[in-house]
């Protein structure tokens, strides 16, 4: 039985119905990065946004933030959900790296520019190495990058 929460204009109920197009929707421009590596939505979520809007609501949700996974190989569920900045859900993708530079470790190669003063390219150049004039150069000595998530494939 469909249960009225008078809810649907709600900014939180755009982000339910966007996480469960990533997660469900083969035709979802994001689904290869979501449903396309066995993320999902948890069942007490999937078919009741009431329950994900009380979560939100008493997790820390406000305008301006986003839901973020903490660890981002599993899916949504209330032990796994947050609410983060931009910035930081960026720093959370399963693209985003670790940055090792001279002793130090950075969340972002940003963050890495920042504190050496120096340029974000730099970074990424002194950590992965560069071509230059047809000829390579090997990363910086003590510099280096890794994901911080382990690569899931694609098994679809």
């Amino acid at each position: 039985m469909y249960q009225s929460h008078g809810l649907k204009k709600h900014p939180l109920y755009i982000v339910w119905t966007r996480i469960k197009q990533c997660c469900y929707n083969k035709n979802n421009k994001d689904y290869s990065h979501y449903g396309g590596r066995g993320i999902s939505v948890c069942s007490s979520w999937i078919y009741n946004f009431k329950l994900f809007y009380d979560f939100c609501i008493t997790n820390g949700w406000e305008k301006g933030l986003e839901i973020d996974r903490e660890n981002n190989n599993f899916g949504y569920c209330p032990f796994n959900c947050r609410f983060v900045t931009r910035k930081d859900n960026n720093q959370n993708a399963n693209r985003s790296k670790i940055w090792h530079v001279k002793g130090k470790v950075f969340n972002s190669s940003q963050d890495a520019a920042d504190f050496f003063g120096a340029g974000r390219r730099t970074i990424m150049d002194w950590c992965n190495g560069y071509k230059s004039n047809g000829r390579s150069h090997p990363p910086k000595q003590g510099c280096w990058s890794e994901f911080r998530y382990k690569r899931i494939e694609n098994h679809d």
